[in-house]
């Protein structure tokens, strides 16, 4: 035998005690690891049940209502329905919403209604997408820019960002679900209700958009609610005022509005919300709210979706002019509803829901295995999101629930490490937001070249024209801002027979830039005064003018684009942005002043 084969056998034999202590220990850890795994997902199938069982009838219906309060504080109705109806969220408004402070002691009080209740905390929830649909705005929450001006930008990150930020910011305040991302895609230049909060035209950008969107809400423990489902993109009718019908066969819905949805289920979307539409293709006479071919027969055994089912607001006219309460709640029930969403504050429509669920399940009609599944799924969900160990809940006391305590705090943790990667990348969250914004205008107008000559920035909005002031002038030298002036100056400057030259005039040069911001506020004024400035322009730029003046008209433009703000004969330019948030507006007169993004550790941005 080889000597060098001799002296392996020799070291090996050395060797093989310590291997096996390595082989040993190894498996040992795996087997505590699955010991443990087993025991946390023991816990969680065993905590809904336990809590089902002690439940009452009356106590599981309310379980299917999520309702609104009036006030900014706890008042008779809220109380009521907290602790006699037992409730299974509430949903928040501007109405609703003071200081933070303020807010966290509305949110607390009614968690603490609930916990001395039935121990089962709230879905405290909150329409806060960005842009124009943001129920908190400057009152401690970061005002992002719509969901377009997101998938503008390209970077799939800023919608993961914004939706970490959002749910974590949220919570904060003791709101722990955030009613968004819409996956609608808009598909319809009518539509009147969805345009700038989709994330665009096409599929592909709604699906990378809003899947990345979904991640940081996951890790925000704020959702996603994906919605609208099956999509409301395709309507020239708000549902808010009338019921949209979609006249198309199943097999163009599954080619383009139902893609962004199928794709989320398949991720781990938890929560899906049902728009009211009419689609006949899947239920020729039900809204999909209250639609069990679509609800059940599609989204449930087409798309194995096993998550919680909400509707949309049930007071919205295309349900609430066809349906009494007591109908809406029964037929959404039935359709495999699991969360039904009252936006009003009337009382009387709680009594009238829940009385007629409760007659329902007393006449047989209504299934009560349907309705332990239903509370089941909304209890899996507050238990998997850490909620209850957020409120508090005595019902994690027990020692057999350590394991969830224990799965929590990791989830709690997590949540921070993720929010603090985010302050770590963009430094600031106000920089995030502004880059954001930023990089959508820069992606929407590429081929926009700044000015060179002096400018004048024509403002519709006040803290646009301290941002300028602070900011702008000093990063450019090539450029100076000579003068800033209300968009409603301007108009009356235009107005007068020679208002407008005698200004310009006023001014050294010949060459001037005319950057008027403009929202959707002002875009009939505009439209009145667009024909007059172009005479009056023509008339200045004449060779033959007594002072021929070159006027370079850069119309700013932050709203919905598919207003048809399209560029008229009087604006040489039209750069837009797509929501009238502070950050757009600031990030648009930017890219209108300096090809260079403005890092916003420069920024000195005066407070509102």
């Amino acid at each position: 035998m080889a000597p060098a084969f001799l002296l392996f056998m020799e070291k090996l034999k050395h060797l093989i005690p310590a291997l096996l202590i390595l082989l040993v220990a190894g498996g040992i850890d795996l087997a505590i690891r699955f010991n443990r795994q087993a025991r946390l997902e023991a816990a969680y199938k065993q905590l809904p049940d336990r809590i089902l069982a002690r439940m009452s009838l009356e106590q599981k219906i309310g379980q299917l209502l999520h309702v609104s309060l009036q006030s900014d504080n706890i008042d008779p109705t809220i109380r009521r329905e907290i602790q006699e109806h037992h409730v299974g969220g509430v949903i928040l408004f501007s109405r609703n919403l003071g200081t933070p402070e303020n807010i966290q002691k509305l949110t607390s009080d009614m968690q603490n209604l609930a916990k001395a209740n039935q121990g089962v905390p709230l879905l405290i929830s909150i329409d806060q997408e960005g842009g124009r649909v943001a129920r908190l705005r400057d009152n401690g929450a970061t005002e992002f820019p719509a969901a377009m001006t997101i998938g503008q930008s390209g970077d799939p990150d800023f919608a993961r960002a914004s939706a970490l930020v959002t749910g974590y910011e949220m919570d904060r305040l003791g709101i722990n679900l955030v009613l968004a991302p819409v996956l609608d895609i808009n598909n319809n230049p009518l539509n009147p209700v969805i345009n700038t909060r989709s994330y665009g035209e096409s599929d592909a950008v709604v699906e990378r958009m809003s899947l990345a969107y979904q991640a940081g809400a996951l890790q925000a423990l704020s959702g996603p609610v994906i919605k609208h489902f099956p999509g409301h993109g395709d309507t020239a009718v708000d549902s808010h005022l009338a019921l949209p019908k979609i006249e198309r066969d199943l097999t163009d819905l599954e080619s383009l509005e139902l893609k962004p949805f199928r794709k989320a289920i398949r991720q781990g979307a938890p929560i899906v919300m049902v728009a009211h539409l009419l689609l006949p293709a899947l239920d020729k006479e039900h809204p999909s709210s209250l639609s069990a071919k679509i609800i059940q027969g599609y989204l449930r055994d087409r798309l194995h979706f096993q998550g919680l089912v909400m509707t949309d607001a049930i007071e919205m006219k295309a349900v609430a002019d066809r349906y009494s309460p007591g109908e809406i709640a029964v037929r959404a029930f039935q359709a495999g509803v699991d969360v039904i969403l009252i936006s009003g504050f009337d009382a009387r429509v709680t009594d009238a829901m829940i009385q007629a669920l409760k007659q329902g399940f007393a006449s047989g009609e209504l299934d009560q295995s349907r309705l332990d599944a239903s509370v089941r799924r909304q209890l899996d969900y507050k238990i998997r999101t850490a909620l209850f160990t957020r409120t508090e809940s005595t019902w994690l006391a027990d020692e057999e629930f350590a394991p969830i305590r224990r799965a929590d705090r990791i989830l709690i943790e997590t949540r921070e490490t993720a929010y603090q990667t985010v302050l770590d990348a963009y430094h600031s969250i106000s920089e995030l937001n502004f880059q954001i914004a930023y990089q959508a205008v820069r992606a929407a107008q590429a081929a926009y070249t700044p000015p060179s000559n002096p400018a004048i920035l024509i403002y519709s909005d006040e803290r646009t024209a301290e941002f300028a002031k602070h900011n702008l002038p000093a990063r450019n030298n090539s450029i100076a801002l000579m003068g800033m002036h209300t968009f409603g100056d301007f108009v009356r400057r235009v107005r007068s027979t020679d208002g407008l030259r005698n200004w310009l005039e006023n001014h050294a040069s010949t060459d001037i830039t005319l950057l008027i911001e403009l929202d959707e506020n002002q875009l009939a004024q505009w439209r009145s005064i667009a024909p007059l400035l172009r005479r009056r322009l023509d008339g200045m730029r004449r060779p033959d003018a007594p002072r021929p003046i070159n006027v370079r008209v850069v119309l700013l433009y932050t709203g919905n684009p598919y207003l048809k703000v399209a560029r008229s004969s009087s604006a040489d330019v039209l750069l837009y942005s797509f929501s009238a948030v502070k950050v757009a507006r600031q990030a648009l007169v930017a890219r209108a002043l300096d090809e260079r993004p403005i890092a916003p550790t420069d920024l000195s941005i005066p407070e509102p």
